[in-house]
């Protein structure tokens, strides 16, 4: 998958201030629910982060907290809710549903 990512803190007119990078598919198990990010967008905590955070363990920090996205296959084979579905649940059933789930 493409990411855009950053190695060293600093301002963004540096030549390598952002970089295109592509990571392995992650893959849903158990409980996950695996999202197709379709586009991001650079938010004030992206920037705020590469200005001054340093990527954990030395590596490149993956940057994108606001996205368009696409739901793909849930975890759990059974679950034939849809996220679509959940969204438009009154928050009773909501919890209802998170109960069984988490169970």
């Amino acid at each position: 998958m493409k990411a855009v990512a950053y190695r060293t803190p600093g301002p963004i007119d540096r030549e390598d201030a952002l970089q295109d990078i592509t990571l392995e598919r992650p893959q849903a198990e158990g409980r996950d629910l695996l999202v197709k990010i379709n586009a991001v967008s650079v938010n004030p905590v992206d920037t705020k982060l590469r200005l001054g955070a340093e990527p954990e363990g030395g590596d490149r920090r993956v940057l994108g907290f606001d996205a368009s996205d696409t739901n793909q296959p849930i975890g759990v084979p059974t679950c034939r809710t849809t996220l679509k579905q959940i969204s438009r649940m009154p928050f009773e059933q909501k919890a209802e549903l998170d109960r069984r789930l988490a169970a």
